[in-house]
């Protein structure tokens, strides 16, 4: 399956809550966020899931069958693609298919670290991004929010890293977190976003932008877009994810699966 050792390193409720979704027949896609580097262990073990060879979790599948595209009447749902989101005071850049830091001997989390605190942004990020990455790019709110419906619509599965840098240099205000774009339109969408560092009255980590790319005041976003986790919480309840699922939307799931 990809995976060595004994450790795993995504929480149990995790693979509940997409079995649930899945046999529910939902229409659904699913982006693992993070300002760090676990893209990869998450990928190894997630799509170890999805093609039912998990040593511990493949059974959450059974009546299912794989989500790996074998099957016509269940989507692919593996991780394929990594992507980068990056953010300057210009907005906001998603390379796509590429996971990057920024150059190596000047990485953006490096600038952020500085001390003293660099006054202004020195990255220079888009032009490196254009002329040394050469990546595939969707610039702005409303175009990143319509990749992210088209996500949506065709039920995939993605991981993003997010600019870590951009939300430390600007003292970890949540207008320059994590961006969660409102994908509007005529279909009703519902999204919620899990994180640990979700305050109970404030997103603090993530940026939840309108269609139009306005920030969201909490009580529009925090329990209806995003929530918090409580990490110890969540590995002791299988079920952790349904209920705020539940909670936040007022969706009912069949538990237990």
């Amino acid at each position: 399956a990809g995976l060595k050792g004994s450790t795993l390193v995504m929480f149990p409720a995790v693979f509940h809550l997409v079995a649930a979704l899945q046999r529910s027949k939902r229409t659904f896609g699913l982006l693992f966020r993070s300002f760090g580097a676990d893209h990869e262990s998450i990928r190894k073990e997630w799509n170890s899931f999805c093609t039912m060879k998990h040593p511990v979790y493949s059974r959450m599948l059974q009546g299912i069958g794989p989500m790996d595209g074998s099957l016509a009447s269940v989507p692919d749902r593996r991780i394929h693609k990594m992507h980068t989101l990056y953010r300057d005071a210009k907005g906001d850049v998603l390379i796509l298919d590429s996971f990057t830091n920024g150059p190596a001997e000047s990485s953006w989390d490096a600038w952020a670290k500085k001390k003293p605190r660099e006054q202004t942004d020195t990255r220079n990020g888009r032009e490196w991004i254009k002329t040394v990455l050469k990546a595939e790019t969707v610039e702005g709110c409303p175009k990143i929010a319509q990749w992210m419906r088209e996500q949506l619509q065709n039920q995939r599965t993605a991981a993003i890293k997010d600019d870590w840098a951009w939300w430390t240099w600007n003292n970890e205000q949540s207008n320059y977190g994590k961006l969660l774009t409102v994908i509007g339109g005529k279909d009703e969408t519902k999204q919620l976003f899990f994180d640990d560092n979700i305050d109970y009255a404030e997103a603090r980590i993530v940026d939840c932008r309108d269609a139009n790319g306005l920030p969201l005041a909490p009580e529009d976003s925090v329990n209806k877009l995003c929530t918090k986790v409580n990490p110890v919480e969540a590995l002791l309840d299988n079920e952790y994810f349904l209920r705020k699922l539940q909670l936040c939307h007022g969706d009912h799931l069949e538990m237990g699966g």
